[in-house]
């Protein structure tokens, strides 16, 4: 049987993985965890490791140090790296290690099973990903970034979306996060919340069974007022005078 190690400074990441991954159909029979380098250097001393998935950017030794001392430790460990940024030269340093996959977070939790399962089934070895695997092209990172924060901005229309919460949903700093979105989106965090709001706002008022102030609520507005005054600056009319205009 065989045994992973989840390495991550983010340990609601690796609690995540630990648990949602079917391990046992996958031929896993003990998942460690942690949440540093040095930390996982001492599980991997202490423990027939077979498996070795981390994060890039972690404080202190980050994961590309790691499976180098790692593989130092345990030549035959295979190696998954995991990250929220998509520089080029990080997956380049990747093949150089012989690391089985680069994923860029977050993580799509079938992307990670087809993964491990094809490497526990065998089909394939690091040292022939390697010289097939290319770096992630930039465009598709951009895209993921933006969908991913984009879907947990609608999935959470109605909770209170800060722009900490969803940094940490797509594993990046709030202030990185601000800045590289409005780069690719041309616009800021916040102005797509309150687009995503008041969008659905618009559909939800053409329900007549619906009351302003639910509606309100429904997309994140715990004051009524505060929702009748920001729906009127952005569409130009109060909810009222708009769920009319379908009479």
């Amino acid at each position: 049987m065989i045994s992973v190690l989840l390495v991550d400074d983010h340990p609601h990441l690796v609690e995540h993985l630990s648990t949602v991954i079917p391990w046992a159909e996958l031929g896993v029979s003990r998942v460690f965890t942690g949440c540093s380098g040095d930390e996982a250097l001492e599980t991997i001393r202490n423990n027939r490791i077979d498996i070795l998935v981390t994060d890039i950017r972690m404080p202190g030794m980050d994961g590309l140090q790691l499976i180098g001392q790692a593989r130092k430790l345990r030549p035959e460990l295979d190696c998954i790296l995991l990250s929220g940024y998509g520089e080029f030269q990080y997956a380049q340093k990747a093949i150089e290690l012989q690391a089985f996959r680069y994923l860029l977070k977050p993580v799509r939790p079938d992307e990670f099973v087809s993964v491990m399962r094809e490497l526990t089934n065998g089909r394939s070895r690091p040292s022939d990903a390697g010289a097939e695997q290319q770096p992630a092209d930039k465009h598709e990172v951009q895209r993921r970034l933006i969908d991913s924060v984009h879907d947990y901005v609608r999935l959470h229309i109605g909770g209170d979306l800060t722009l900490a919460a969803i940094a940490e949903h797509v594993y990046l700093h709030p202030v990185y996060l601000s800045k590289v979105y409005k780069e690719i989106a041309g616009r800021n965090v916040s102005e797509f919340i309150l687009d995503a709001r008041m969008t659905k706002a618009k559909e939800l008022l053409g329900h007549p069974g619906l009351r302003i102030y639910e509606i309100g609520e429904a997309v994140g507005y715990r004051s009524t007022q505060h929702f009748i005054a920001e729906f009127k600056k952005y569409a130009g009319v109060t909810p009222k005078m708009f769920r009319e205009s379908f009479r």
